[in-house]
């Protein structure tokens, strides 16, 4: 009889929480470590509270399982390098590294040949002002990392915007870690999810048409209505570098803007 296969997540939120219950029936049973006491996952699963930089205990939480993931991309790189010495873990932190930091993955996708709205890191007020110089306004600051659902990001529609931008960004502080983004006029935002072996054997989806308000999304709608082969191909081309240049093994999603039939 073929032991079930013990599946160790990193993060206890309600993404893990579904994966939990996608794995049941697939007859995975499932540890959960996470650094808040009251994961969405507990009465589900076997569950750990524990620091993400707590070596020993991420040792500890890896030896118990036969593989590792993560329900997010915010999780330390280093956390998932150190799980990575004991068992199998994807992705793997080089990926997850990539996808945390918004400017480290605009280098990215232009390495793989994928375009991009133009960029350019603002860590003080007076870039901020240069941004609006380079990019033209209206722009859109982002923090680098985190933010979700709307949060850390601001729309810049002129120059008289940047005071109180920037108050809100630095927190009132002298510095912050941001990139500016030129402003894109698009016809929709859809998303397209790949899956990569370890093999390399890979597969993608069709692309899905999402709609936000507010900043937060609000409805999805798969397959997207009416779109054309060449959106597609491209679409998974962009997906398939992505993959083959990080060796990424599992499940992710590629967010896109269609604008033009393009």
């Amino acid at each position: 009889m073929t032991s079930r296969m013990r599946v160790g997540i990193l993060g206890g939120g309600q993404l893990a929480r579904m994966l939990v219950l996608a794995g049941y029936p697939l007859g995975f049973t499932f540890h959960v470590y996470d650094q808040e006491e009251h994961s969405a996952t507990a009465g589900l699963c076997r569950c750990s509270t524990g620091a993400f930089d707590d070596f020993t205990a991420l040792r500890r939480f890896a030896e118990s399982v036969d593989v590792v993931t993560t329900e997010f991309e915010n999780v330390p790189a280093s956390a998932l390098d150190e799980i990575s010495q004991t068992v199998p873990t994807f992705p793997a932190g080089a990926a997850v590294e990539v996808a945390q930091d918004r400017f480290t993955e605009k280098e990215f996708f232009k390495s793989v040949g994928i375009g991009t709205p133009g960029y350019c890191t603002v860590d003080t007020r007076e870039e901020l002002l240069q941004a609006g110089a380079k990019l033209g306004y209206p722009f859109v600051l982002k923090s680098r990392r985190f933010g979700y659902d709307g949060k850390g990001q601001w729309r810049v529609a002129s120059a008289g915007d940047v005071d109180a931008v920037w108050r809100e960004a630095s927190r009132g502080g002298s510095a912050a870690q941001c990139i500016a983004e030129e402003f894109v006029s698009f016809d929709r935002e859809l998303s397209v999810l790949f899956v990569r072996s370890r093999n390399g054997a890979s597969a993608c989806y069709p692309l899905v048409e999402n709609v936000h308000r507010d900043g937060i999304l609000r409805s999805s709608l798969a397959p997207a209505p009416e779109i054309t082969a060449a959106v597609q191909s491209t679409a998974e081309r962009y997906a398939s570098a992505i993959a083959k240049r990080l060796s990424y093994v599992g499940v992710f999603a590629l967010e896109l803007f269609e604008s033009g039939g393009r």
